[in-house]
């Protein structure tokens, strides 16, 4: 994967807001109420941000 760990930490914070959009409209989803899908996206890109920072770039 070129962006590394971030990138990854990227893709999973999109894929549960997405998840979080579609439970919004047709409700809780195995349990776990859309909120919870959104604070994770929320904080998956935090940790994707913070990882970014501490390591820094691979560009170069």
């Amino acid at each position: 994967m070129d962006g590394g760990p971030p990138k990854a930490l990227m893709i999973v914070s999109a894929l549960a807001l997405i998840l979080a959009v579609i439970g919004t409209i047709v409700g809780d989803m195995a349990g776990y109420p859309p909120e919870g899908l959104s604070r994770a996206s929320a904080n998956t890109a935090l940790l994707a941000i913070g990882w970014h920072m501490i390591m820094g770039s691979s560009d170069g």
